[in-house]
């Protein structure tokens, strides 16, 4: 027994761990986001109480729930995710018939385009499950041999764009990105520039809005004050998006109200506010954080 467990270590150190450390010294890691796994750890938090975030990414990164909880006094999350319009969170909670204090939905141009995860709906969030994701999620994170794309796109010469994701306990994150600003910024306009060519977002857009007003007409009806958040951009993405176009999005659907600082002016901010041109910086994620928090107790 002693001589296969031997044996069995021997193997595991030769196969798996040397191969582990040494591809560390010289294959770039992507740095994953969370997405179920930050869903099952969270949407047991939430309750009656709960002043709840949804949508994409750009709210994950730009709203820091423990400055909004310290200014409210109220229990906050944020479960926005990215590729994510809220919707998944929302049919979730109404089925476990779970009505928040207040839910605040991210809108912007490309919510109609967003997947919704369909997994979501049905997730299982016992302590079991709670701890395959996370591991999962260690795995993805920390192994070349688990997760093969940072192999994949160094044998090809790629570099991965996402280097590091730092989550905190309320579901903000701090990403950390390949290159200086003006080469993130070229990334992000690239990408949505081609997205918005790809996808025919007007004809989807009907679509989106009827699906999104009877979710929040639906937890209007149980007491839960619903509000579109839309998040400032960068000057140069305004040129895709559209100030008027999205607007006019937000108000097909019958928010309580709607927050819109797409206009950067509003905010007074500049260039040095964002990450990338769609995401704002952890310091700029704070001042906007405050911001939110003096409207919601107004």
């Amino acid at each position: 027994m002693i001589k296969f467990l031997t044996r069995l270590l021997l193997f595991f150190f030769i196969c798996f761990l040397i191969p582990e450390i040494g591809l560390r010294f010289v294959v770039p890691k992507i740095s994953h986001h969370q997405n179920i796994e930050k869903a099952v750890r969270l949407l047991p938090q939430v309750d009656e109480n709960t002043i709840l975030f949804v949508g994409d990414s750009r709210v994950e990164w730009g709203i820091k729930p423990s400055t909004i909880e310290q200014e409210t006094g109220q229990p906050t999350l944020n479960l926005a995710m990215p590729g994510s319009n809220g919707l998944d969170v929302m049919t979730y909670l109404k089925k476990n018939k779970v009505y928040p204090k207040k839910i605040i939905v991210g809108v912007n141009y490309f919510s109609p385009t967003w997947r919704n995860f369909k997994k979501t709906e049905k997730l299982n969030t016992s302590w079991w499950n709670r701890l395959s994701l996370s591991a999962n999620y260690l795995l993805k994170q920390h192994s070349y041999l688990y997760e093969k794309k940072s192999l994949e796109q160094y044998a090809e010469g790629e570099q991965p764009f996402f280097l590091h994701h730092n989550y905190d306990k309320k579901g903000s994150v701090t990403v950390k990105e390949r290159g200086n600003y003006e080469e993130r910024k070229a990334f992000q306009l690239t990408w949505f520039k081609s997205r918005a060519e790809k996808m025919n977002i007007d004809s989807i857009a009907n679509i989106y809005s009827n699906k999104m007003a009877k979710e929040v007409s639906h937890f209007q009806q149980k007491g839960t004050d619903v509000i579109g958040l839309v998040m400032p951009i960068c000057n140069d993405l305004h040129k895709i998006e559209g100030f008027e176009k999205v607007d006019s999005l937000a108000h097909t659907i019958p928010f309580n109200r709607i927050d819109n600082y797409m206009d950067t002016h509003r905010m007074k901010l500049n260039e040095t506010a964002f990450q990338d041109c769609s995401h704002l910086t952890p310091a700029a994620a704070e001042i906007f954080s405050k911001t939110i928090a003096n409207e919601l107790v107004k």
